[in-house]
């Protein structure tokens, strides 16, 4: 829901990357698979399964909206989205239940974005609840896509930017410092729905544990697991909220 590109709405998982570069690590939908691929031999075989052209068919379609409604062309975002939604109700009556879960991770951010653009506060709103949801509940079914963890901190940011265009300041600060409290690792990024709670510490564990041998991912990791650029890019990401032209942000 950023009003410019972020890790959250970029990329698509179709192939892996030729060869690692930053700025293909950027493009989150393929940076996350690579790591759950990494993973070992069931996540390999899991990323394979999602790369199937049903399944890249529906996650090219919504990343597709969102150029649109960068431009401002919400009925032909909304067409891309609803061709999306098309494909992931034919997936839903196929695919493993993770795979679907995963595609609605991706899916339901990028329709809270149209929501937002069209100020549709109270559905974009649902919609980044049902992306905490999808979330949760794929790391619930399969551990090892633990990487798509780190969007919930992100989905939490968007419902600051909703708050603040509402006008709603005391919100909006509260959205945000439970950001930055899921960043610390005193609030977890998501719970799971047998309860069990997903935090920041989980992730950079389960990054320390692959075997991660070329220096680009090993650099592009750092903005993950290490503390102090972590905070540095949180503060960027926040500094666009309160940056944007054309408001001003009482002081408490």
């Amino acid at each position: 829901m950023s009003e410019t590109s972020s890790a959250l709405t970029q990329g698509s998982p179709q192939a892996a990357p030729a060869r690692l570069t930053l700025q293909s690590l950027s493009q989150e939908h393929d940076s996350w698979l690579h790591f759950v691929a990494l993973s070992g031999e069931e996540g390999r075989d899991w990323a394979e399964s999602f790369r199937q052209p049903g399944n890249s068919a529906v996650t090219r379609a919504a990343v597709a909206s969102l150029g649109r409604l960068h431009r401002r062309s919400f009925a032909e975002g909304l067409a891309l989205l609803e061709e999306a939604e098309a494909g992931l109700e034919a997936v839903r009556a196929t695919a493993e239940a993770s795979i679907v879960l995963a595609l609605e991770s991706i899916y339901f951010p990028l329709r809270a974005y149209y929501e937002y653009c069209v100020e549709a506060w109270d559905e974009a709103l649902a919609s980044l609840d049902r992306s905490d949801r999808t979330v949760a509940a794929a790391i619930a079914r399969r551990p090892f896509l633990m990487p798509i963890a780190y969007r919930c901190s992100e989905f939490q940011l968007h419902r600051a930017r909703i708050a603040r265009n509402r006008g709603r300041w005391s919100e909006m600060r509260r959205q945000i410092d439970l950001a930055w409290e899921m960043m610390e690792g005193r609030q977890p990024l998501c719970e799971r729905p047998d309860g069990g709670r997903v935090t920041v510490a989980d992730l950079v564990a389960f990054f320390g544990s692959l075997p991660v041998a070329d220096p680009v991912a090993a650099e592009y990791l750092r903005g993950l697991t290490d503390v102090e650029m972590r905070r540095e890019l949180f503060d960027r990401f926040v500094s666009r909220i309160y940056a944007l032209p054309g408001f001003v942000i009482p002081c408490p």
